[in-house]
């Protein structure tokens, strides 16, 4: 399936994001823990997520899997590949998730647009005054995969 460009005009954090974030499993102490690897902190990798999107002014929105990457976000309300529905499955209507870290699985940035923008400029399949991130969290958590 093709990937569809989503223009957004701005990206903004809630209010609640710090309070989400803990309450989804990624506290200060997450957010603020050095990745060796990558020399920077949690929040700064989601930092500089956010930059690249506000430069190019766009999301990409995947559906498939093998489509995922970094600056890349699939609908939380969608169905496991296997087909299978995801637990609480309407209570995501409207978001989208993606990867903090490029090739990591976890842990996920939790998003949604604001604003509808119609038509959408040129080259874009959608549009939005804001891109808003709620929080980061992970698959088990998110989903309810393995015992949660």
């Amino acid at each position: 399936m093709a990937i569809e460009k989503r223009f957004v005009s701005r990206v903004d954090y809630t209010e609640s994001f710090a309070y989400a974030s803990t309450k989804l499993g990624y506290g200060i102490a997450k957010l603020g823990k050095m990745n060796i690897t990558l020399g920077e902190r949690l929040i700064d990798t989601l930092t500089r997520l956010v930059e690249k999107v506000e430069q190019r002014n766009y999301f990409e929105i995947y559906t498939e899997s093998d489509e995922e990457g970094w600056g890349r976000l699939k609908a939380s309300d969608s169905l496991k590949d296997d087909g299978r529905v995801r637990a609480g499955l309407g209570f995501y209507a409207g978001f989208f998730h993606g990867r903090v870290i490029a090739g990591k699985h976890d842990p996920l940035v939790v998003v949604s647009f604001r604003g509808e923008i119609i038509p959408p400029p040129a080259g874009y399949d959608s549009a939005y005054e804001q891109a808003v991130i709620h929080a980061v969290s992970d698959h088990k958590m998110l989903f309810a995969e393995g015992d949660n």
